[in-house]
Formats: C-alpha cells, structure tokens, sequence
C-alpha cells in the first residue's frame, strides 16, 4: 500500500453558531471576475439578465448574462472622498426603472467627505446611464472617514426609499449622533421621491414617527444604529432585515416588521448589541432600558469582526434555504442562515459548506439578488459568486462522522475528485482554517474502532483507527495567512491501486484562544472513506 502517494487532506471550518441540522448541498459557482473591490450588487425589477456592481472607487459596472460589459454603467469617481471606509456605497433601483429608468446611489463627497444620496437616469443604452442626469436629493454632514452606512432599499410596500446611515464614525459616537433625533447620523431614513415639499427634491412622509417634532429630523424612521452597512426587505413579506456592525465585541441584526410604523430606538450608543457599551451619555439612553429594542440575533468577535447584511432567501435554485435571513462577516468564511418567525429566532446554522472562490481573496464586502431571487457574493478579489446546488457527488468519496468543535466550530473535511491510476490534479483543500494553524492529515487504511476515541487526549475525536491500523502516516498540514492549506498531487498509473481503500481525517491545533471544547487547543474534522477507483 503505497500511502506516500496521498498526502494532506483539505478540510472546511464551520462555526460555532451551526444547528444540528444537515445543510443543503450548496456551492459558489463564479459568475463573473475581473472587478476592483466590489462592495454591492444590486438588479433592476423584473431583469434577470443583467447585475450591477457597484466598485468603491466610484464605477458602476454590469454583468449581462454572464459577461462583464467593458464600459462602465457610471462613472462618479470624481465626484468622491475615498478615504478610509468612504467611496461608492450603495445603489437601488426606482421600483418603476422599466418606465422611468431612475436609480439612486450613495456616496462620500470628494469636498468635504458629506454624505451623498443622488439619483440618476439611464441613457437610449439600457447598459449606459446619463452622467449629466444626476441630481443630489440629500446630503448632510459626515465627520469622520468611517462608519459611513451606505445602504439604500425602496420598501415593496409603501415603495418609499430607505437610507441607512453610519454614526459619524471615529469610535463609540463621540458625539452621540445615534441618540440625536435632531440629526441624520445612525438612523434610517425615509423618504418619498415621487413627490416633493418646498425646499427639497422629495416628500416626507408625514407618517414618519418623528414628523413635525420640534428639533427633530422628520425623515428619521428608526434610530440608535452604528454603522448599518447592509439592509434588506424580505421580497415577500416586505419585513426589513438590519445588519449593524459593533464597535469591538458584539455584531448584531436588527428587524423591523413589515406591519410597523417606526420609531424603534436600536440602543447604541449605550448598548452595543446586547451589551452595556460604556459609550452612551446621551439622555435617554439607558443600557437595558425596556424601550430599546434588542437585536434578533448577535454573536461576539470570536467568530467575526464585521456582520455584511444579506437577504432572506426567495430564489428556487436551494429551497431548503427559502425563507432564511442570509448573513455573513467579513472576518470570516462561514455562510449563516437565520430563521425568524417574528417573534423569535427558531435556528442559525452554518449551512454553505463550499462558498470560497477557487482563487483569490476570500474576503467578502457585500452580498447581492438578482430579479429571481438568487443570492451573489463580492468578494474583494474581484470576482462575484453565486449561491447555487451542489448536487453533485464524487464517486469513491465517502465522508463520515463528526469532529469536535475548534475555535469557530466543527470541521468538513473534503476532496476535490475521484482518485484514480494516473489522475491528474488531484487537490485537497482546507478553507476557513485558522491562518497560519499547525495542522496533520491522519491517513489509515481503517476507521477507528470506536468513533470518538481520543487516544492521545486532546480533546479532538478521531474517526480514524491510529491503534490498530495496517498503516498510518500523520502529513504536515499547515495553512497560510488567508487560512487556506492547499495541497496537489498527481496518482502514479499503477492499475495495481485500483480497490484501495484508506481513511483520512484532519487534525488542527488552535492554541491557547480556543475555547472550553477543547481546553488542548486541538480539534478534529469528519472523516473521508476514499476508494481508488479505475481511471475512466
């Protein structure tokens, strides 16, 4: 048995926050590439054909059946601050854009760094809009390079636009902007722009909870945010998903029911998350005061930095996913599905196992629809990716059991093809393992006696037989920087290998950061029966 031939095994960190449940067989499936630093993606209605992706640096390209056009759909690079967390932000459509062809960006002004909402039209070219068309409807003043906010999204109920706004930045709203109805920072804002009032481009709905208030700015709908970078109205519902990003510990995500009129104070800056924050002394704002409203869900910087917002699922290509809040961090690879019936959260789980690009950066800015449903993924490399079925099984690949939770939660264990005499290219991966982990792939030629054993007690189940295994060879399996160990190899044509059976299972040590499931710092993956198969 020739065990020299196979070496490391790839394997996938999940997280800690994954349910019991089995996910739905989903991948990442590169639509387009070529981009420079991707941050939104965004669909007219009713035009499944074409993306627009909105880049930082002030251009707006489109991605028509498939193929990344080479002129862009908007150029306002000049028009903008870029500094820091400033640039192009968001985008939305005019639900009417078949007829009127409207659509609105957000953006930092290259003057003075102010925050910019502005709409434009589209040219005669369906694929070009009109520079000269644009028209700034709203713009106020933003201090600090950060916590700009950026997302704009038109309700599919009152069909008013929806703008979410940072807290002026710098660290802990220095000046309690958030708490401030007299001002536009860290809230989210309603507008009509079908209609206008004396003195500006668009109409403030009088339904707006703080509408002719003394002192208070009457297109605030919601307040107390920090830095909603990404928002989303459930296609079906209309309900309104919020995804706030904390100040050191606590992400969070904020809802609004599709029935509410607005108002809710969402606490920060005295609370972030559902913590006291330390931050607040604005009046008012007492950390857990009964009429702040909590979060839906959070989770703490060990399984991430910063939560990129997405949507609830109502495509058709996964309908295990329907009705899911689609979340992720950019501090991470897990993929998060939230369930939510109004009321409660019913399950978060890690349910997509293979969303990282085949190359570069796994970093991902924002997530996008499509006019189906269908969810995309930026990532920072410049490539977009969409959420698709993986259906597809690789014969003579068997994974079995279960790993001990690590750092960010239990561990999948994959293979790229069928090992076969004289097969080429044959990869085994680890995606999302800690950056720069120590790890070893265990390769035996048979399952361990009694799963779970952990003969060298340190806390990592072992779903391989190290006791009385013909063979056993431990490989080096050390992931780099981005937390991605890749290895390659090529099978010698020897049709003496055919029935080979043999057993692999990844073992990472974490050090002294990992938490209370493995007290060693050790955790362990699934394990892959893998059978050599006749070269096709």
């Amino acid at each position: 048995m020739k065990f020299s031939l196979f070496t490391c095994i790839a394997f996938f960190l999940g997280t800690a926050l994954a349910s019991a449940q089995s996910p739905p067989p989903t991948k990442v499936e590169i639509v387009a590439s070529g981009l420079s630093q991707p941050i939104g993606l965004f669909a007219p209605p009713n035009d499944p054909s074409r993306l627009f992706v909105i880049e930082k640096y002030g251009f707006i390209r489109v991605v028509k059946n498939g193929v990344l056009l080479n002129t862009p759909f908007l150029d306002i690079s000049a028009n903008l601050a870029m500094s820091s967390e400033q640039g192009l932000l968001g985008m939305a459509f005019h639900p009417r854009y078949v007829q009127n062809g409207y659509f609105f960006v957000y953006y930092t002004d290259v003057a003075n760094g102010d925050v910019v909402v502005a709409r434009y039209q589209v040219s005669g070219n369906p694929d070009i809009a009109d520079p000269a068309s644009g028209v700034v409807f709203m713009q106020f003043t933003h201090p600090f390079g950060n916590h700009n906010g950026g997302a704009l999204a038109f309700s599919p109920i009152d069909h008013y636009l929806y703008i979410a706004s940072g807290d002026g930045g710098s660290g802990g709203d220095p000046f309690n902007y958030a708490q401030n109805l007299g001002s536009p920072l860290g809230k989210l804002l309603r507008i009509d722009v079908n209609s206008q009032d004396a003195g500006l481009m668009y109409h403030i709905p009088t339904s707006n909870p703080f509408f002719g208030m003394p002192g208070a700015v009457g297109e605030i709908y919601a307040y107390g945010l920090r830095n909603p970078w990404r928002i989303a109205f459930d296609r079906l519902t209309a309900d309104l998903y919020i995804a706030d990003v904390g100040q050191g510990v606590v992400e969070e995500l904020d809802f609004i029911a599709a029935e509410s009129q607005g108002g809710q104070n969402f606490g920060w800056n005295c609370m972030e998350g559902d913590i006291c924050s330390n931050y607040g002394t604005t009046p008012g704002c007492i950390c857990g005061d009964p009429s702040l409203v909590a979060p839906i869900h959070v989770y703490n910087h060990n399984e991430g930095c910063a939560v990129i917002g997405g949507f609830v699922y109502r495509g058709s290509i996964v309908p295990e996913l329907l009705g899911s809040y689609i979340f992720l961090d950019i501090c991470s690879t897990n993929i998060w599905a939230l369930q939510f019936d109004g009321t409660q959260v019913t399950g978060v789980q890690n349910v997509l196992l293979q969303m990282l690009p085949p190359s570069g950066s796994h970093t991902i800015a924002s997530m996008g629809e499509d006019a189906n449903g269908e969810l995309y993924f930026a990532y920072m490399s410049g490539e977009i990716g969409k959420i698709v079925r993986n259906d597809d099984t690789i014969p003579g690949i068997v994974p079995y059991g279960k790993g001990t939770d690590g750092c960010n939660g239990p561990h999948t264990l994959t293979i790229s093809r069928t090992v076969a005499p004289g097969a080429v290219n044959i990869d085994f991966r680890a995606d999302a393992a800690p950056p720069n982990a120590l790890g070893l792939l265990l390769i035996t030629d048979s399952k361990a006696p009694a799963p779970g054993l952990d003969p060298y007690l340190i806390g990592a189940n072992f779903l391989v037989d190290i006791y009385y295994a013909t063979v056993f060879i431990p490989f080096d399996f050390n992931a780099d920087e981005n937390g991605m160990a890749d290895y390659h190899f090529d099978l010698v044509n020897d049709p003496n290998l055919v029935g080979l059976k043999f057993y692999g299972q990844g073992i990472f040590y974490f050090g002294s950061p990992c938490p209370p499931t493995s007290p060693q710092g050790f955790t362990s993956s699934n394990a892959l029966e893998i059978t050599v198969l006749p070269t096709p």
